[in-house]
């Protein structure tokens, strides 16, 4: 039976994770995310390239992992969640084995990490910089344990590798993980010599910096691009939120939205106090640190989900730490009877909420007032969005009306030959037309967020580039798709140069040629 259950339940659960993800993740669309990555990957395979062609601020290899999938498997909406999905099923599997390596038993290991898979990335569906980020942090934090509890050096080699992920998906909150796991490693190999786990840890560091090195060199990216686009100017964006924060908005959001984080919080600490004082746990320095560390990881995820102002996605938190609590117990579970019993109804119950929320609503995609069943088919609008059930928070379950346009949008741009460049949230389009010049930006948004506006100190740097790839390009007319417009991209030209004219409803032609 064990031999069974190590075979069987890994490749269930793996199973389970990427459909569930597949499934919800083809349920309606919030243009501006839902497509975020879809022309950009496409274009890396004709040629673009994340910081030399076009400004990216975070999720360059999410570009460049989309990019590959979509070269091996083919352009589409299922491969785009392919990707979404895998991810999902990895950090299902990787849940399953820590809590495993607690001493929790497969069933019960399996039970958390089924739930977890299901409130993970199901609530966006597609490739998403923040969840990539945390996922992938979270997948060191386990690894990290694997490596200290194990002792054996291929982990310590695998350690970086998931931060490096976490962070070229995007800066923060893996900046801030990477920040305590350099704080517990300082600790770790401080407290005894460990020379041969410093030294695999080391190697795996150097090799991702030369690759780093290799791939900017490679592809003539310049130095100074790579670090004003990736790390100076977000740097404004985040001193900007942290000294605008509304103190009464920050309490509320931390009492209210993640309640039953904290919850799931005041069991584990409760559990950890009870153990600790009958003796059943050692207290020593190892432990304490463990414990802290994973206080420290909650109230991180907590602290960037509120920052973000983005729907909530963390509450997959909630089974791992019951998870945790469960493992903690797991050799004295008669005497924890009612606990056990109270923690597999509480993460049971807590995520049916979230699921029926997030994942059945499409919360975060801001269709919990719309009637799901009033979709269209996606590849009525495009041969690549096959699969998908087209519904916009934006159309008011007139997606009809939406679909229309659309297609009118696609014919016309299929028909003009001029050099262009295509400004829209419906980042499918540039696929489906099978046009090679992808914008200066990946996102086009009004709050200095996507790119620095006027008032933002690196705005010359950025409107030269901007201004540099249009010419390399020769780009002579710009198309915009409601809702976007010429007021995304007019600040970028000093003169009164440009020529609009309304296609339809939503499609405006800008002509450019006069503007240098």
């Amino acid at each position: 039976m064990l031999n069974f259950s190590k075979i069987l339940y890994p490749f269930l659960l793996f199973i389970f994770s990427v459909y569930v993800n597949n499934y919800y993740g083809s349920i309606g669309v919030f243009p501006v995310d839902s497509f975020a990555f879809f022309d950009s990957a496409y274009s890396i395979n004709h040629g673009m390239i994340p910081f030399r062609d076009y400004w990216v601020m975070n999720g360059p290899i999410i570009d460049l992992i989309q990019s590959l999938f979509f070269n091996f498997l083919g352009t589409s909406w299922k491969t785009y969640l392919i990707h979404s999905s895998m991810v999902n099923g990895i950090f299902a599997l990787t849940t399953y084995f820590f809590l495993k390596k607690l001493g929790l038993e497969s069933y019960k290991s399996l039970f958390y990490s089924i739930l977890v898979s299901i409130l993970t990335y199901p609530g966006v569906g597609v490739p998403f910089p923040d969840h990539h980020s945390i996922i992938f942090s979270i997948i060191g934090f386990y690894v990290l344990y694997f490596a200290t509890a194990s002792e054996k050096y291929i982990y310590w080699f695998i350690l970086p590798i998931p931060f490096f992920i976490a962070f070229f998906s995007k800066q923060v909150p893996a900046a801030y993980f990477i920040i305590l796991l350099l704080v517990f490693l300082f600790y770790y190999f401080l407290e005894k010599k460990r020379t041969k786990q410093l030294i695999a840890f080391s190697t795996s560091c150097f090799v991702l910096i030369v690759a780093l090195i290799f791939y900017l060199k490679f592809n003539k990216i310049e130095i100074k691009d790579f670090i004003y686009q990736y790390f100076l100017f977000p740097q404004t964006i985040g001193k900007h939120r942290i000294n605008n924060v509304d103190l009464n908005f920050y309490l509320s959001k931390f009492i209210n939205d993640f309640k039953f984080i904290f919850l799931s919080l005041f069991i584990f600490l409760a559990v950890l106090i009870k153990k600790f004082a009958n003796r059943d746990i050692k207290l020593n320095k190892k432990n304490i640190f463990n414990y802290m560390l994973w206080l420290c990881i909650i109230f991180i995820s907590v602290h960037h989900q509120i920052l973000t102002k983005n729907q909530n996605f963390i509450f997959f938190l909630i089974p791992i730490i019951l998870g945790i609590t469960h493992a903690t117990i797991a050799s004295k579970q008669e005497k924890y009877k009612f606990l056990v019993f109270f923690l597999l109804i509480l993460s049971l119950v807590v995520t049916t909420k979230y699921h029926l929320r997030f994942n059945i609503d499409r919360k975060f995609m801001e269709l919990e007032n719309f009637d799901k069943i009033k979709f269209q088919q996606g590849e009525m609008i495009s041969k690549n969005l096959k699969g998908l059930k087209w519904i916009t928070p934006k159309f008011n379950n007139n997606s009809g009306e939406e679909m229309e346009l659309l297609i009118s949008t696609i014919n016309y741009l299929k028909k003009t030959s001029l050099n262009k460049i295509i400004i829209t949230e419906y980042q499918f389009i540039l696929a489906e037309i099978e046009h090679k010049i992808y914008s200066p930006n990946r996102w086009y948004t009004t709050d200095g967020v996507s790119y620095p506006t006027k008032n933002n100190k690196y705005f010359n740097y950025y409107n030269e580039f901007y201004k540099s790839a249009l010419v390399r390009n020769k780009v002579d007319t710009i198309f915009t798709i409601m809702p976007l417009n010429v007021k995304n991209f007019e600040f970028i030209f000093e003169k009164d140069c440009i020529k609009t004219v309304k296609i339809n409803k939503i499609l405006s032609k800008h002509d450019v040629k006069d503007c240098f």
